[in-house]
């Protein structure tokens, strides 16, 4: 028996810390937790942050499961996986970072806020931005599997 965990096992133990981090997430964002912890509970934030990471390795272990399992189309594999990302990194930037911005709004350029030059101007070029990045690794995926219009 080898002393470190082999490939295979790593889907697994990926699957296993992905629940735990939801049941740990949910234990504590219905309070259950509040008098055994030593701290004060935790806020919505850090719940979303662990149910999001509980979803990411739970995702990423049933997309390496699919994946090492002998799928018969690669590029395919491939192509979701990265349209997945993108999408989940879409959404982070779209979605989460404008609440992070709020501290901002109490410098002001020209009478308005920073924050509102930061999402009005920075925010949809970090977007393009993500969507070259997509197209260049989707031109990857297609020069290595080759290409499958249909």
């Amino acid at each position: 028996m080898p002393l470190w965990p082999v490939a295979e096992d790593f889907q697994m133990i990926e699957l296993i810390l992905g629940l735990l981090v939801l049941l740990m997430a949910g234990v504590l964002g219905t309070g259950l937790a509040d008098g055994v912890l030593p701290v004060p509970a935790p806020g919505l934030g850090s719940v979303a942050a662990l149910i999001m990471l509980g979803l990411v390795l739970i995702t990423h272990s049933l997309y390496r499961h699919r994946r090492d399992g002998g799928m018969s189309d690669r590029f395919w594999m491939r192509t979701a996986g990265t349209a997945g990302a993108m999408s989940l990194l879409t959404a982070l930037l779209a979605l989460v970072a404008p609440l992070f911005f709020a501290p901002l709004g109490l410098l002001k350029i020209g009478g308005f806020p920073v924050s509102y030059y930061v999402v009005a101007e920075a925010l949809p070029i970090c977007l393009v931005i993500l969507i070259f990045h997509f197209v260049r690794r989707q031109d990857d995926i297609e020069t290595v599997e080759g290409d499958r219009e249909t």
